[in-house]
């Protein structure tokens, strides 16, 4: 991976690309890059030390006396004299955001910008001069003066290809060496096989610095500092603040789905098998299998999407990490694409983990139609989404949910984005009583003292469908069935004269509710697109 990083920046230095910029907060790792692309001289700037020579990292003062501004001008105005030495150099700026930043309104920041502008220019048209501004900065928005002179090079994390897996292998094994861990070469090669998966999508530096940590309980490293090593990932996530980890129940094996979820029979066995291959996954690679993308669940608000999400994180036994695209916005230009980069960044570095992205039609509804500068940011985020899922390599699994799919763009939903999309209506007769007994027996419900012909409803699934039907639960979502179920227990715990849960009970809290149905009734055009199941359905056709 680093040699094809290397190969695009030294083309783009051949082809009189002005500036490159790197977003990357190691910058060890990117000094290493530079070193193999660099084609000339090279001078750093930095805020803590000003100018330093690159090889040596010895302070240069007599360039603008550390100064960043005055250093540049210093360089620009040389560069238009024969006579320079070094017209043929790289110029690399480390951490100029705080100098660029939209609100710094000041004549320093103008003549910032306009220097960069000038020296960008040269290097296109003027013959002879040849020098590249590289910017190493993970927080830098692009002044818009500055767009068009910038391209952006990404160093991926250490992912799935043979050369990262290996380096990930080599750096275990530093850590041994170091702590003079003795084992069997067989033993060794087992327990590298069980660390590998999870220290994908991270730099050397943050795999070391887990690494380290895990070490640091025991004094070696085995499959047992898996949950160390997730651990600390998840630290990183709360860290950034861009993501939120979402907890979600355990289950003890596949068949526990059915205590949390009813119905949706498709859907189940289709993330059943996606599982198997995420927990397999270097097996399956090996013949044949590329990682799983993900899956879009699209209608009914109330009818188990955002559950599905929650469920599919705990049979995969990985994290959920919840998405919000609205926290992503920005109120400078570029700040909302930056900050999407970086929570995919993050949503990389922790797989295998499921990425939850809750009403995604909210974010991106409308993208596409001329406005504002907030829709060209929409455009970009939008472009930047879609491209990352076309190409990505992670295993990170993106769940997407929508109630109404007809506001988003149609490259959204084609083949390749997702590995498939599911409609989710609403529960046939035999999810609700699924849905019904699930929720009568939740957690401390099933405390509520309930009549016998409850219980043995409870027993019985189909003198449970029966009873639903005659409670009349017609165009009712799973949302307004627990609705219903939690009004009809605090009924008995306030009346006195209620002693335990009956079915009269359940039809007298109903007779106070309106359905998802009866809500959607005055809007015929939302109501026929959330109904139309366009897509594979999630529930079986079993009635």
């Amino acid at each position: 991976m680093a040699k094809k990083i290397i190969e695009r920046i030294q083309k783009m230095i051949d082809v009189n690309i002005p500036i490159i910029l790197i977003p990357d907060h190691d910058f060890w790792r990117v000094d290493n890059v530079i070193v193999d692309a660099a084609k000339g001289f090279v001078k750093e700037w930095n805020p803590a030390d000003g100018w330093l020579g690159w090889k040596s990292k010895s302070i240069k003062e007599e360039i603008g006396h550390g100064n960043l501004l005055n250093g540049l001008q210093t360089i620009y105005k040389s560069n238009g004299d024969p006579g320079t030495e070094h017209r043929n150099q790289i110029i690399v700026l480390k951490n100029i955001h705080d100098y660029l930043r939209p609100e710094v309104m000041d004549e320093n920041r103008t003549k910032l910008i306009a220097t960069l502008q000038m020296m960008a220019q040269d290097r296109l048209y003027c013959e002879g001069i040849q020098t590249t501004i590289i910017i190493v900065d993970p927080w830098l928005t692009i002044p818009e003066e500055l767009k068009k002179y910038v391209s952006i090079v990404e160093i991926p994390p250490l992912g799935n290809t043979k050369e990262d897996e290996e380096t990930i292998k080599g750096i275990i094994r530093e850590h041994w060496d170091v702590n003079a861990f003795d084992s069997s070469k067989d033993e060794e090669e087992k327990t590298i096989q069980e660390l590998l998966p999870n220290l994908k999508g991270m730099t050397r530096f943050e795999i070391d610095r887990i690494l380290d940590i895990a070490m640091s309980s025991n004094g070696t490293l085995t499959a047992e500092d898996n949950r160390r090593i997730v651990e600390e990932k998840q630290a990183m996530v709360r860290k950034e603040g861009l993501l939120e980890i979402v907890n979600t129940p355990v289950l003890k094996n596949d068949d526990d789905l059915d205590k949390y979820i009813g119905g949706l029979e498709n859907m189940k066995t289709y993330l059943k098998r996606k599982a198997k291959i995420i927990a397999n996954f270097n097996d399956a690679q090996s013949q044949g299998v590329e990682a799983p993308k993900g899956l879009f669940l699209v209608g009914v608000a109330g009818c188990g999407k955002s559950l599905s999400a929650k469920l599919a994180a705990s049979l995969f036994k990985v994290p959920l990490l919840k998405l919000d695209m609205g926290s992503m916005m920005g109120k400078y230009l570029g700040e909302s694409e930056g900050n999407l980069r970086r929570a995919i960044r993050i949503a990389e570095a922790v797989a295998p983990c499921v990425l939850w992205i809750d009403e995604i039609e909210k974010a991106f509804a409308g993208v596409g139609n001329s406005g504002d500068g907030q829709n060209d940011s929409l455009m970009r985020m939008f472009g930047h989404f879609l491209s990352w899922m076309q190409e990505k390599k992670s295993m990170v699994y993106v769940i997407a949910t929508a109630n109404n799919v007809k506001t988003l763009p149609p490259e959204f939903k084609r083949k390749g984005r997702f590995d498939e999309i599911f409609f989710v209506g609403r529960p046939n007769t035999t999810e609700k009583a699924q849905i019904m007994s699930i929720h009568l027996e939740k957690g401390n419900r099933a405390k509520c003292p309930k009549s016998q012909e409850v219980r043995n409803a409870l027993k019985n699934m189909e003198v449970m469908k029966r009873q639903v039907t005659s409670l009349g639960l017609d165009g009712y979502s799973g949302a307004d069935i627990e609705a219903l179920i939690k009004e009809a227990i605090e009924t008995v715990y306030i009346d006195a004269n209620k002693k335990e849960l009956t079915w009269d009970i359940l039809k007298q809290s109903k007779a106070k509710m309106k359905s998802i149905t009866e809500i959607y009734n005055g809007d015929q055009e939302l109501k026929k697109t959330l109904e139309k199941p366009d897509y594979a359905t999630a529930a079986s056709q079993e009635s």
